[in-house]
């Protein structure tokens, strides 16, 4: 009996071990998203890719495209993946969602109904942020621009953990903010604000 019993002692931890081995296999990012239940223990880790995976593919698969860009100064290829992200009104401001970039992304901020800010000359827009803390790198490269009309403009570059993006418009239009993940990991933000100021 006592025998019996230490086979199964003795498969039964077997069997946890081999089953803890296999769920803890690295996760990957295929793509930037809300952060998630499925996807906040990536943040702050280092990607990893095993060469021999289909990860590559499997992203360009799942490359999705904005009806927002048209056309872009630089950032722009085929497999840049763009992705949208609503934000909710707060009386003044707009409140930016908790998400996480995979390397080169962009993500584009808008209104519930897809839109962006419709602003006139002199108005300003204006991104509050806080990243998290990579456990990788020090500092993590952020690029945060602004898009006009379609068209998708060199933006400026964010180190810091925290920071504030403010653009003056120059002419009418309709404006979206967009972030871009600049860093060679995943990059996530905390919940931001958005002014847009008359």
């Amino acid at each position: 009996m006592k025998k019996i019993l230490l086979i199964l002692l003795g498969v039964g931890i077997i069997t946890i071990l081999a089953f803890n081995n296999y769920t803890n296999e690295p996760q990957i990012l295929l793509h930037s998203d809300y952060i998630n239940s499925s996807n906040k223990d990536l943040i702050g880790k280092e990607t990893i890719i095993k060469h021999s995976d289909n990860t590559q593919e499997k992203r360009e698969k799942g490359i999705s495209k904005s009806n927002i860009v048209k056309s872009s100064d630089e950032y722009m290829q085929d497999e840049t993946e763009v992705s949208e992200f609503i934000v909710s009104n707060n009386k003044d401001d707009y409140i930016t969602p908790e998400i996480i970039l995979i390397n080169g992304s962009i993500g584009i901020f808008t209104k519930s109904d897809g839109s962006g800010w419709n602003l006139e000359k002199e108005d300003q827009l204006i991104l509050n942020f806080n990243k998290y803390q990579s456990e990788v790198v020090q500092e993590q490269a952020l690029i945060v621009g602004y898009i006009k009309d379609g068209h998708l403009t060199s933006g400026e570059i964010f180190k810091s953990i925290e920071g504030s993006y403010k653009y003056v418009v120059n002419e009418p239009g309709e404006y979206y903010i967009y972030v871009l993940n600049a860093s060679s990991d995943n990059l996530a933000l905390k919940e931001g604000t958005i002014i847009s100021t008359k």
